[in-house]
């Protein structure tokens, strides 16, 4: 009798188990995906600044 009530139990535990590793993959995912937009953005930045500082040099350059 305990045997039978025993086996949903494990089920359910061993589905609760998958359901909550599945959910902590996604979550992995999502985190990983933040940090190489962060690192897209960051260059995107870098560049952006770089381009700013030719202009600007190309402006002192061309009213001298």
């Amino acid at each position: 009798m305990q045997i039978i009530l025993l086996i949903p139990i494990l089920i359910g535990m061993i589905l609760l188990g998958r359901l909550i590793g599945a959910w902590m993959f996604r979550i992995n995912e999502i985190i990983n995906l933040q940090k190489e937009t962060n690192n897209i953005l960051r260059e995107i930045r870098f560049d952006l600044k770089e381009k700013k500082e030719l202009e600007n040099n190309l402006e002192e350059e061309n009213s001298k």
